[in-house]
């Protein structure tokens, strides 16, 4: 069986072997099916299976979880769309001082709350799951407290960082075969995917955030395919500071910079 969408967790089984109660099983999950492996069954683990978790000489799972790919990408998706639910929302600008209050609220909130529940969309006990939150929730937020009367600026980094790291990943993983020169863990078009749909959102969410029409549609898209650029670029290295962090003061750069100079 293929470990492409693998979730892996432990519970306490009814009785059904022996009348042995307590009996603790193995369920694998992908695509609907589930196959229930008895923990008292050693057997070989997958390197699929064995990556992101730790593994006892035997094969059993040290420190097991439930992990879905398919719902951390949702997850990571979801706050792309807020850019976009704001163009329904009347919102002042500049924004004042409570607005900005009750978003850092609002997103220290949800933080603290994704800190304590990783359940489904952690990759593994290697990750710095606090770190993965803060620099996600976090370079947005402070864009929008630095710039709350270009309130663009923090919409167009969100999109970059939401939409462009989800593509990449998927068309990656989906098509991926060449290699990029300088980071061999990234593929051609992993970088191409990332670029292209960020580019399209980021367009999108700097133009109908800079109430147009008083900001052109090419202005939109020059600010928002250069942060979309930049950050597919920042992505692609092989750096050990955090993909999100990297994404997102990339990304920042790129809009803020041309926006200055053309607005």
């Amino acid at each position: 069986m293929s470990a492409r969408f693998l979730f892996i967790r432990m519970h306490q089984a009814q009785p059904f072997i022996g009348g042995n109660p307590g009996l603790k099983e193995r369920v694998l999950q992908q695509s609907g099916d589930t196959i229930t492996v008895p923990l008292t069954v050693s057997r070989k683990v997958s390197p699929q299976e064995r990556d992101g978790h730790r593994f006892l000489s035997d094969g059993l799972p040290v420190d097991p979880f439930v992990y879905s790919d398919t719902r951390r990408k949702i997850v990571h998706l979801l706050p792309g769309s807020i850019p976009f639910i704001m163009w329904f929302v009347y919102h002042e600008d500049p924004l004042p001082m409570w607005n900005l209050a009750v978003v850092a609220g609002v997103v220290g909130l949800l933080t603290a709350i994704s800190i304590w529940y990783p359940r489904d969309v952690r990759r593994g006990r290697g990750e710095n799951w606090t770190r993965t939150c803060v620099t996600y929730a976090g370079p947005p937020t402070v864009m929008l407290c630095l710039f709350p009367a270009q309130a663009e600026f923090a919409a167009v980094v969100l999109t970059v960082l939401a939409f462009g790291d989800t593509a990449a990943a998927t068309a990656g993983r989906a098509w991926g075969k060449r290699r990029l020169p300088w980071n061999s863990e990234k593929t051609f078009v992993g970088l191409v995917a990332f670029v292209a749909v960020s580019s399209v959102m980021a367009s999108l969410a700097y133009w109908g955030e800079a109430k147009n029409p008083h900001v052109p549609v090419s202005v939109a898209m020059i600010c928002g395919t250069s942060a979309a650029v930049l950050g597919g670029l920042a992505e692609s290295l092989g750096l050990r500071i955090d993909d999100n962090l990297r994404i997102s003061v990339a990304a920042a750069v790129g809009v803020v910079v041309p926006s200055m100079l053309l607005v």
